[in-house]
């Protein structure tokens, strides 16, 4: 950093956090530069509509501790025991799979939780067309890691699939909490199981999110403007 002509990060979370811990100085050039995804041409909103309600959860990620993956196990047991029909599949693998696996078996919720293992993109987007949410229940880990700006939550908002996630880091400035989304405490798996089962139950509102939640991908987070912004930002630098 200290030898950097520019700086760029990849949310305004991150910036303050170089600001604050004093890891550069005045003079230096920061900038933030959101990361972008190629914008779905269709959706998998209008797949749903045709295909009808299907009580479905999705979430994707590494199985790893600052997913937050049990906290979203934990909250099923919660929903499946008001309706017995939920269905979640966790896309992804890592060494907390047998972790996650024990703990499922353990609240008796193998018939409801699938865990999918690794996917390619396209199986990816083939479970983002038949789910309703999509939540991604982020943590800082132990070690005080955690994610910046997923982005399997732009993937899930840019193709019309209402999403729920945590107010965590950069999070925030890709769901606006009741606008374009929904926004739980982190590590809180009662406020988790209340936003799914809001979303589950009111399909107009989770229609308003998604469309809400697609455009505001395709006019934040569209990899074409922002390679534009992040090309001009290298050219003021040289």
């Amino acid at each position: 950093l200290s030898r950097a002509k520019g700086i760029v990060a990849i949310s305004e979370f991150g910036k303050k956090f170089l600001y604050d811990e004093q890891l550069v100085s005045e003079d230096v050039s920061l900038s933030v530069i959101h990361c972008g995804i190629p914008i779905q041409t269709n959706t998998c909103q209008e797949k749903r509509l045709h295909n009808g309600f299907s009580k479905t959860l999705l979430s994707v990620g590494r199985l790893i501790e600052k997913k937050g993956f049990p906290y979203l196990i934990k909250a099923m047991r919660n929903l499946v025991h008001r309706d017995p029909e939920v269905k979640l599949k966790i896309v992804g693998s890592g060494p907390l799979e047998g972790y996650l696996l024990d703990l499922i078996n353990e609240m008796k919720l193998s018939d409801n939780i699938e865990l999918c293992g690794a996917l390619t993109n396209q199986e990816v987007f083939d479970c983002l067309q038949s789910c309703d949410v999509f939540i991604l229940p982020c943590i800082q880990d132990r070690y005080g890691d955690m994610d910046g700006i997923p982005v399997s939550l732009m993937e899930a908002m840019s193709c019309g699939t209402p999403v729920v996630s945590t107010e965590l880091s950069g999070i925030p400035e890709l769901i606006i909490n009741e606008e374009n989304g929904l926004l739980v405490p982190s590590a809180d798996s009662e406020s988790l199981e209340v936003a799914i089962s809001r979303l589950l139950r009111d399909q107009d509102f989770a229609r308003t999110l998604s469309e809400n939640g697609k455009e505001f991908v395709m006019n934040n987070f569209n990899i074409q403007t922002q390679t534009r912004k992040l090309l001009n930002f290298f050219e003021e630098i040289v």
